[in-house]
């Protein structure tokens, strides 16, 4: 009886074991101040496969990681569209001052 007894509990001590394990394996996403993401703590499944990596998980969980990747677009897309209106065609303000002079 005692081995059936225990046999019914290891389940339940396998899963207090694996609830310990999950709270002690969280795993630090980096944030970013310039994008006014705050560091924290996640679960390493939250995180992208990054095969460069020591660990093989990238710095940051994938919901930031987007948010991350998606504000580095928009600056570059607004630097980008700066450069092109502040860059006014040489060619055509020149070749009309020198025709007329």
């Amino acid at each position: 009886m005692d081995v059936a007894h225990d046999a019914r509990l290891a389940p339940a001590m396998n899963g207090a074991t694996t609830m310990a394990e999950e709270a002690t394996s969280l795993r630090r996403c980096g944030g970013s101040a310039r994008f006014g993401i705050e560091p924290h703590e996640a679960r390493p499944e939250d995180f992208p496969i990054q095969p460069s990596q020591k660990d093989g998980l990238g710095r940051m969980c994938t919901p930031h990681w987007n948010q991350y990747t998606a504000g580095l677009a928009r600056e570059a897309k607004a630097r980008k569209a700066a450069s092109m209106s502040d860059a006014t065609p040489a060619g055509v303000d020149g070749d009309a001052a020198g025709g007329a002079g």
